[in-house]
């Protein structure tokens, strides 16, 4: 690996670790425990420390050699890279607004169209459906079964 893409990892390994702090920071504003539950914090803050520790392992990696990064970035892999972490700080900020349901099943169908930009009627469909519905299961299994509370925005939801 290059010295240059060694730094670019680097650099992007220790960004995640420190959005992952961020997350963590955020996570335990909402609370970790409510009411003997885990509180709406509780998930947040365990992917905030997945992403600190992938982070600084991966940086670690980085540092030492040890990733097989090829030599070059191409635009578009590029381009993908910074619409996913954008979608996911447009996410963080606007969460206490959106709410977590609604947040992620919006953040779902803004990372299909990232991932794979296309007007696909099959694959808008799928994308849409998976959307509506992955923020009906997260429900069902963190606030029904689990009995987490979770971030509810201005609707309530």
């Amino acid at each position: 690996m290059s010295g240059t893409m060694k730094t670019i990892d680097t650099v992007f390994a220790l960004a995640t670790a420190l959005l992952g702090a961020f997350v963590i920071v955020y996570a335990l504003e909402y609370g970790y425990t409510a009411r003997g539950n885990p509180g709406p914090g509780f998930f947040p803050f365990w992917v905030g420390v997945g992403m600190v520790a992938l982070g600084a392992v991966n940086a670690a990696r980085a540092v030492a050699g040890r990733e097989l990064l090829e030599d070059s970035f191409d635009r578009a892999g590029l381009l993908r890279t910074a619409g996913i972490t954008a979608v996911i700080a447009i996410f963080l900020l606007a969460v206490d607004w959106t709410g977590m349901l609604i947040g992620i099943g919006l953040v779902v169908i803004a990372l299909g169209f990232v991932i794979r930009p296309t007007l696909e009627t099959g694959f808008v469909l799928r994308l849409v459906a998976t959307g509506a519905l992955f923020p009906v299961v997260a429900w069902l299994i963190f606030s029904f079964y689990l009995g987490v509370r979770l971030v509810t925005g201005v609707f309530g939801i």
